[in-house]
């Protein structure tokens, strides 16, 4: 099963840093079951760093379920506010690493999988200037993709990749 004998020690000291301060409080450990849908907001790479559109998104390591994709809209519903500007105060994605939020992307799960799961803790956008307070449940893969490229896994399928303007 896909991340379960990952432990937080096998991560080189600064990552681990990093990971852990990105929860609020501990993350907890959970297994996902086949069906289980996971998103996550990207830009993608343009012009001639971009020869596939995925760009390797499977290696990416920060995603949320379903719910969270809910609360999320709705939200960005009740303050009317994009569902980009939603996601990036409630899962404090500083433009740094996310800069655009253009896209959001959709795996399922194909085999139970581990991740840890916990509140995203507030972050600093040192680019606007402003901190994002966070909340919103978050889960760390340590690994998804099981081909260098990142555009294969045996445990999600990509199901969905939307143009925000598109979607609520």
């Amino acid at each position: 099963m896909l991340n379960e004998d990952f432990d937080f020690d096998q991560l080189p000291p600064d990552k681990r840093v990093e990971v852990l301060n990105a929860f609020r409080g501990i993350p907890q450990r959970e297994m996902f079951t086949v069906g289980a849908q996971f998103y996550r907001f990207v830009t993608p790479k343009k012009g001639d760093r971009a020869p596939l559109l995925g760009n390797a998104v499977l290696n990416a390591e920060w995603w949320f379920g379903h719910r969270t994709r809910l609360q999320l809209s709705q939200l960005a519903y009740q303050r009317r506010i994009s569902l980009a500007n939603s996601a990036r105060s409630r899962l404090a994605v500083p433009r740094l690493f996310n800069r655009e939020m253009e896209f959001l992307v959709r795996t399922i799960a194909t085999s139970p999988i581990y991740g840890w799961i916990g509140p995203a803790r507030w972050q600093e956008d040192e680019i606007g200037n402003v901190y994002f307070p966070g909340g919103a449940e978050q889960i760390y893969f340590p690994s998804l993709a099981v081909h260098v490229g990142g555009l294969y896994s045996d445990a999600v399928k990509l199901d969905m990749w939307a143009y925000l303007d598109d979607i609520i």
